[in-house]
């Protein structure tokens, strides 16, 4: 069973398309650069709904080249498969083996490779389908997006039917660059608003701005009314706040975490001198771990990371870092 990181954050929230209000289908964000060749999009999606029979396609993405009127999907098909296609010319028809069930979170990375000419599916960061484009089009003529939609759910019927699929949404991310397995890895479970080729991500956290780009570079997600913060929802996957701060280090270090006493949150900084596998866990005086705030490929940099202890006892507590052959372990305490 995937699991994710178990640290708790009461503001993170995630938007209910196809909620029951008329044309409730889809989030959208224009502006992007056309000339891009490699590019990803990830998200976090949990379908509580696949409607009736004789849905024809559940897109959950779609990326438009509005200019040339082409697109590339992402999206399920009967049996709740994973599939991904592009239309006018050219095409990956690759298809995941998973059958997505209702009620349950993943997080979906779809990864395309201009140079290369492929497209790759993620489920949970491993790979699920995988291709190369028929006409190899994506290196001749790149088919970056200028606009993309999120929940363009259809039956049969098209227009007459946009309830082919209910879903919640977080986490939305959009990259200029091909992420490799490492990097989905490194960031999937964590809660991120900078890094290299990161274009934009819209965490529906702030109900007052759920639609604005938390990158602050400026694609924010308009919706024409279909959908609003009265659609945001507490139902969302847990997400460890990581942060890379400015700096280059030249040693592996563990600080003490700040507040100490906290109550129930505190902030843990740490620097990595080199590319690393870096793991960092919390446990109790019984030496069980209780949350997992880090776990994957990081580069060198200084970070922090939010722990939100609301869900624990008062106590004594120890945090652990691993990052190649550093490891270091510090105390802290819960008092509440």
């Amino acid at each position: 069973m995937f699991l994710v990181a178990t640290t708790f954050f009461a503001q993170n929230k995630s938007i209910h398309l196809n909620a029951g209000e008329t044309n409730n289908q889809l989030l959208q964000a224009g502006g992007f650069d056309t000339s891009q060749v490699n590019w990803s999009f990830e998200t976090w999606v949990k379908f509580d709904a696949f409607e009736g029979n004789g849905i024809d396609e559940a897109h959950f993405v779609d990326f438009w080249e509005g200019n040339a009127g082409m697109s590339c999907q992402l999206y399920v098909k009967p049996g709740n498969q994973l599939l991904t296609t592009a239309g006018n010319g050219y095409s990956f028809g690759i298809s995941g083996e998973t059958a997505l069930e209702i009620n349950t979170w993943y997080h979906i990375a779809m990864v395309i490779d201009g140079d290369a000419s492929t497209a790759t599916v993620y489920l949970n960061g491993e790979v699920e389908a995988e291709g190369a484009s028929n006409e190899n089009q994506l290196q001749v003529s790149p088919r970056i997006l200028d606009s993309l939609v999120i929940g363009h759910f259809r039956g049969l019927a098209y227009d007459a039917d946009w309830y082919a699929a209910k879903a919640y949404f977080d986490e939305v991310r959009f990259w200029s660059k091909a992420l490799t397995e490492a990097e989905i890895k490194a960031n999937m479970n964590n809660a991120i608003t900078s890094g290299e080729g990161l274009v934009a991500v819209w965490n529906f956290d702030d109900a007052d701005n759920f639609a604005k780009d938390a990158t602050g570079n400026g694609h924010d997600l308009f919706s024409g009314g279909r959908v609003s913060s009265a659609d945001l929802s507490d139902d969302a996957p847990t997400l460890t706040d990581v942060v890379e701060q400015p700096g280059a280090p030249t040693q592996f270090t563990l600080s003490q975490n700040y507040p100490n006493p906290f109550n129930p949150s505190t902030v843990i900084n740490f620097a990595i001198a080199n590319e690393s596998n870096v793991t960092l866990n919390i446990y109790n005086a019984l030496g069980q771990k209780v949350a997992e705030l880090v776990n994957g490929n990081m580069s060198a940099g200084n970070y922090k990371a939010s722990f939100d202890a609301t869900n624990l006892s008062s106590g004594i507590y120890f945090y652990r870092l691993s990052a190649g052959d550093f490891v270091s372990i510090k105390k802290m305490m819960l008092l509440k």
